[in-house]
């Protein structure tokens, strides 16, 4: 049995949901979640390094994935620097550093004993340094090996990070686009990524035919591009918007490694037809307008009114566009007031109304600080329901 550890990222819910979904489409439904931002994949034969590659280009949520090569129970620092030195002395790694979650409580590990050890053994290695609880990737990329020391309640693993997120690539796509607007383009790449996966589900992102209605600067549709899709339309209601994604999509076009058409119509979501598109869309991934980020509490029940109406065409609009089982993926806003979340309840009435079910719980997709909260939501549209 091979084991594997994905570190997920901030959003860890959002990042666990995306997971699930990834490794069933990759065939590897043995996933389970060790702690809030730690999965576990079991398999009885290793992965190859295709296919830890595949996983990790996929998923925009996992930071790392690490191969577990030892399982200790509860041990002290001296044992468990000898397992780090055993792994060390086996691998032979020119420059190394080692890791540790869950240990805030013991005394670090001390690099400098382990890099003198393995000096006295003949094995002429340097350490580098890095946080405590994990190198970043621009280390990594340099040659630096990381050995990874995890402590749960009743258990410590031992492994090795096989892969890290290729941050380049995501800072190419957000900082090197054309055009970028923070007002219009504030959803990150990652973001992004885990809504189409989550749409896509088991499916293969090949298969499908994306539309973001709400397109600001094509952030959602590069991502989907980069995935595979072969063919995005894109809408929204400015004319600004419209110009910022065909640019970069236009961009996108020279820097994809797959071929992709993409079309663009500027159109108010409330009058978007199944004409406006060369083909039937799949899915919907989008985020919508969310109204002011910074209200004051009074202007609030305005706000939700305002967006009740936009969000009532919106929905009217999806089930003309979508046949049944197309799917939907969605950042809707909440606001926390007196300690409770005033969310879009209208919306969702509206939604089944329309012939829409929500699969899940909402995904925080943003901080936990900001004014107005934003939450992924996946919807199928299943019109025939009795209801």
């Amino acid at each position: 049995m091979s084991r594997y550890l994905f570190l997920l990222g901030a959003t860890s819910d959002l990042c666990w949901a995306e997971l699930q979904v990834v490794a069933k489409r990759f065939g590897f439904p043995n996933v389970s979640l060790l702690k809030f931002d730690i999965a576990q994949l079991e398999t009885d034969t290793g992965l190859t390094d295709e296919q830890l590659i595949n996983f990790q280009t996929t998923l925009g949520g996992t930071v790392k994935i690490v191969r577990i090569c030892n399982e200790t129970e509860m041990v002290d620092v001296q044992a468990v620097g000898d397992q780090v030195i055993a792994m060390l002395e086996q691998d032979k790694p020119r420059r190394f550093v080692v890791s540790e979650y869950g240990r805030d409580h013991l005394p670090t590990l001390d690099l400098i004993e382990f890099k003198e050890v393995l000096r006295g053994r003949g094995i002429k290695s340097s350490y580098a340094e890095a946080s405590r609880h994990g190198a970043n990737a621009a280390q990594l990329k340099k040659g630096t090996d990381e050995v990874y020391v995890f402590q749960f309640a009743d258990k410590i693993l031992y492994g090795w990070t096989e892969t890290v997120q290729d941050v380049d690539s995501w800072s190419k796509r957000d900082m090197k686009k054309p055009v970028r607007d923070r007002e219009r383009g504030m959803l990150q790449p990652k973001v992004a990524r885990m809504m189409l996966n989550l749409a896509y589900d088991q499916a293969a992102p090949t298969d499908a035919v994306v539309l973001d209605p709400f397109s600001g600067t094509g952030t959602i549709l590069i991502e989907a591009a980069d995935l595979g899709t072969p063919k995005v339309f894109a809408s929204d209601f400015s004319e600004e918007a419209v110009m910022a994604t065909n640019q970069n999509l236009t961009w996108w076009t020279h820097q994809s490694k797959t071929p992709f058409t993409f079309e663009i119509v500027r159109r108010e979501v409330s009058h978007l037809t199944p004409k406006d598109f060369s083909a039937p869309i799949t899915h919907i991934v989008t985020e919508p307008f969310l109204g002011k980020l910074r209200p004051a509490p009074e202007q609030l029940p305005g706000i939700i009114r305002g967006l009740e109406k936009l969000y009532r065409g919106m929905v009217k609009s999806f089930a003309t566009l979508l046949q049944p089982g197309a799917k939907v993926v969605i950042i809707l806003p909440a606001w926390e007031m007196h300690g409770q979340y005033q969310f879009m309840d209208q919306t969702f009435v509206d939604f089944e109304k329309a012939g829409f079910e929500v699969q899940g719980e909402p995904l925080r997709a943003g901080r936990v600080e900001a004014i107005t909260q934003r939450f992924v939501y996946v919807l199928e549209y299943k019109p025939y329901v009795a209801r």
